[in-house]
């Protein structure tokens, strides 16, 4: 209440306090004309009763106001805002007694999800389990994409963070069907101008405008508008590469199975390499996100040679296949070791382990590059071998009559 509304108030209520007499005291004037009337005046001994009685009219409508202008603050002012993204972002303004105060979809999924249910007044967590149920029935939450961000901002950090709590714990306890479990990412938004302009610039919540860039910090190759196309899922996925955000609390493990996986990624980047499994000295799989496209990047070693492959997460083709070799010198850990070269030379003669006799190795040099120079003796004949200890190719293959 205004200083204005609280003096007409006061203005109103001293009009009122004052009695209307005037017409009575006319009328007894009339019916005692012409007679002497003694008046006898009374001093009045207590002036401040009338003043205490104005004050504590005027304290009371005073503290009527203020008790007015509290119970708005606490039914009426936003105390907090909760935004919930999958693909569809919706955005959830609560009061002080977690109310709804309102609704808003951010996006197009969104206005699907909210359709035409209206949450004003209803407790936070009613609204939160319809509309959960709502991108359960509608398909934008499955075992295919199971991945969900929760964003509260609260200007008390406390009750933010015990608000983040348990929405986390509820929402978890929804996502627990029969057929998939959920992944639960809950944060609370930090004030940082310059992600509320990209949130803004991108159509994307604070929120998730911060999860972004928690993507970032662990892969600084991608920019924040070709990820902010992605869904969460996806982005759930980047972020499991990396070893964990502090500021970011995980409940579940992202799906991917809408992707081809990394044991198949494995097995087309081999193939396209011509590389056995069994040959590999180093692998490494991770997915990430190129050129519009999620993808498998499968780097490994086998012998001297290095991989670089791309396979499309989505339909397994290669989208980016390099490879460099590189030579083995001596007093370097051959990638070969002298086993497997002796099993080399073995299998290439046709002859088995237990045949062979006066077998020699060492590790040499030829034309700058390690080899093994290996030689034996089985069936009346002399072998001498020399094997590749970078990459087990055979070099030179000689065999003669034992003399």
């Amino acid at each position: 209440m205004t200083e204005k509304e609280i003096m007409e108030k006061l203005r109103q209520a001293y009009s009122h306090g004052t009695p209307e007499v005037l017409d009575a005291v006319l009328s007894d004037c009339k019916e005692q004309k012409g007679h002497v009337m003694m008046m006898t005046v009374t001093k009045n001994r207590k002036p401040w009763a009338a003043k205490l009685a104005g004050i504590a009219a005027a304290l009371c409508l005073v503290a009527g106001g203020a008790a007015g202008f509290r119970s708005y603050q606490v039914n009426h002012r936003v105390d907090a805002t909760v935004s919930l993204d999958v693909n569809p972002s919706v955005e959830i303004q609560v009061n002080r007694k977690e109310r709804v105060l309102g609704v808003t979809p951010l996006n197009a999924d969104g206005e699907v999800i909210v359709g035409e249910m209206d949450f004003s007044g209803s407790d936070l967590e009613v609204a939160v389990n319809a509309i959960i149920g709502s991108m359960l029935q509608k398909g934008y939450l499955s075992e295919l994409a199971n991945s969900i961000l929760i964003s509260v901002d609260n200007p008390d950090s406390t009750r933010g963070a015990a608000l983040q709590e348990r929405l986390t714990a509820e929402v978890d306890k929804l996502l627990k069907t029969d057929t998939f479990s959920g992944a639960v990412l809950s944060q609370t938004v930090e004030k940082n101008d310059d992600l509320k302009q990209l949130a803004r610039k991108n159509g994307v919540t604070v929120g998730k405008a911060q999860l972004i860039q928690a993507v970032l910090d662990k892969n600084g190759n991608h920019t924040f508008e070709e990820l902010a196309e992605l869904s969460i899922n996806e982005l759930n996925l980047l972020l499991r590469g990396g070893q964990g955000d502090t500021r970011m609390e995980t409940v579940g493990t992202a799906s991917d199975k809408a992707y081809l996986g990394e044991t198949r990624a494995r097995e087309i980047a081999l193939k396209k390499a011509g590389v056995s499994a069994g040959s590999l000295t180093a692998c490494e799989i991770e997915l990430d996100f190129d050129d519009g496209a999620m993808i498998y990047d499968v780097e490994f070693t086998s012998g001297s040679s290095e991989y670089d492959c791309e396979i499309d997460a989505l339909t397994g083709s290669v989208v980016k296949f390099e490879t460099e070799t590189r030579a083995v010198s001596v007093g370097e850990p051959a990638a070969v070791t002298e086993a497997r070269a002796r099993e080399i030379a073995l299998a290439h003669a046709g002859v088995s382990a237990k045949s062979a006799s006066g077998y020699k190795c060492e590790l040499d040099t030829d034309d700058g590059t390690a080899v093994y120079e290996i030689e034996f003796l089985a069936g009346g004949y002399e072998y001498d071998y020399e094997i590749d200890a970078g990459t087990g190719a055979v070099r030179k293959a000689e065999k003669e009559l034992d003399d």
